[in-house]
């Protein structure tokens, strides 16, 4: 049983979810405001919204996209773009639209993933089709998806698997036959980021076995390190899709998935999907907008007014972006001085850092799950295990992530997330003290006691 005074303050170094202070109440209140008092305006913002989503917020979003993207392929346009409910709720509408329980043959996740977007893809009837593909230094294995992929068309064909089996061709005209699920910079939780050359094969790959690349883009807008601000952006997949289209039905094999739900607050239910025009035109027609319209249409009118003033990009450039920074500078260092000496190591080296997470690796002889319950009970600081991106029951490659664990530098304040730091690496010699031939079951005992 362990002597250490356990200390009174709980840190949470968990929470997927930015500090209070951070979420910009009053820029959202101005906003608010002036929607809804403009009389030539607020109807528009209180009465149900076109199926894409209101014009305006379509057409701010194609420049704000343009000029932080700054495309090959050129500026993107309003029309290859439709409003959202949220990366979520939008990835599900995907789901209803372009996918069949049968002809569709498997979900591809790269892990360690978030084990909660498993439900959305099972609630759509892909139950049984969820298999996972190992992550590598440039992002995904792109040889194991392709010998996967072939696999699963011979078993298809063997099947007679060759028509959509619940979708009618009338209400549903493009069905995919594989679904690639992926968060291509800064992925939660590991926050690497997938290099340029594997998003390009990875799109080639999708033609070939006419796959739709699902990408979650959220974090592209959380970045800095070595020379960010002059650095452009790894283009999104669904750039490398539209600068390279070859023999296409006109849907495009890769739709980027945004939400501003991490760029100004969890509650900000609204996103955008740019895709090709028949894509979103397509999407557009799922029951659940068209029953009522756009989804999210008050909020969206609320965030037209943030980009249009500027208020939106001047939070990210002036408030999250050098805070974040701060917080990682923060962290690296406890990191550097605390937990590398015992052998901790951390996932993404890369100079360009971003989003809300570090990935870190623990030593041979430390079990995350172990861990993490050791630090709770111990030491007060939450973390995420990794156990939590581990993939059981889903065929293909499998991961095990049991050496690792997840800090997220977006909800505790800077003094906090070192002392955090510091509690770990008391906690890991606290741990190593028990260390035996029996030394996992010593400690499960232990944490019992």
């Amino acid at each position: 049983m362990s002597t250490h005074h356990r200390p009174s303050q709980l840190i949470d170094l968990r929470r997927a979810c930015p500090t209070r202070r951070l979420l910009p109440a009053s820029s959202i209140a101005y906003a608010s405001r002036a929607i809804l008092t403009d009389p030539f305006g607020y109807s528009d913002a209180l009465l149900h919204g076109p199926d894409l989503g209101p014009t305006p917020l379509r057409q701010e979003v194609a420049v704000w996209l343009s000029e932080f993207y700054r495309p090959n392929a050129g500026p993107i346009t309003a029309e290859r773009l439709c409003i959202t409910g949220g990366a979520s709720q939008n990835l599900s509408c995907i789901l209803q639209k372009f996918t069949d329980p049968v002809y569709t043959r498997a979900v591809w996740l790269v892990a360690p993933t978030l084990q909660i977007s498993c439900k959305i893809f099972e609630d759509n009837g892909l139950e049984g089709k969820l298999k996972v593909v190992l992550e590598d230094e440039e992002g995904l294995d792109i040889n194991s998806l392709a010998n996967l992929l072939a696999l699963e068309e011979e078993n298809a064909i063997r099947s007679a698997n060759i028509t959509p089996v619940f979708k009618s061709r009338a209400n549903y005209p493009k069905i995919y036959k594989h679904i690639i699920y992926c968060m291509p910079t800064f992925k939660n939780p590991t926050s690497k980021s997938m290099s340029i050359t594997r998003r390009r094969q990875l799109v080639e790959l999708a033609r070939t076995y006419d796959a739709l690349i699902i990408a979650d883009d959220v974090f592209d807008f959380l970045r800095w390190g070595t020379d960010a601000e002059n650095t452009k952006p790894f283009p999104r997949i669904s750039d490398i899709d539209r600068e390279s289209q070859g023999v296409s039905d006109g849907y495009g094999n890769a739709v980027s998935n945004g939400s501003f739900s991490k760029l100004l607050a969890p509650g900000c239910r609204v996103g955008w999907l740019e895709g090709t025009e028949k894509f979103v035109i397509e999407l557009a027609k799922a029951g659940s907008t068209q029953a009522e319209g756009a989804p999210s249409q008050l909020v969206s009118m609320f965030i037209w007014n943030l980009l249009t003033t500027g208020t939106l990009q001047s939070h990210l450039s002036d408030i999250l972006i050098p805070v974040f920074s701060r917080r990682f500078e923060c962290l690296k260092h406890v990191f550097d001085s605390i937990l590398s000496p015992l052998g901790v190591r951390l996932a993404d080296s890369s100079p360009i850092h971003g989003g809300w997470f570090l990935w870190l690796q623990l030593p041979d002889w430390c079990d995350a799950k172990a861990f993490s319950e050791w630090v709770e009970r111990d030491h007060n600081v939450l973390v995420a295990c990794g156990e939590m991106y581990q993939l059981r029951g889903y065929s293909g490659s499998s991961s095990e992530p049991s050496r690792a664990i997840r800090i997220c530098l977006a909800w505790e304040e800077e003094d906090q997330l070192m002392e955090g730091v510091r509690r770990l690496g008391d906690g890991m010699r606290a741990m190593k003290e028990f260390r035996s031939p029996g030394g996992p079951m010593k400690i499960q005992n232990i944490l019992k006691s």
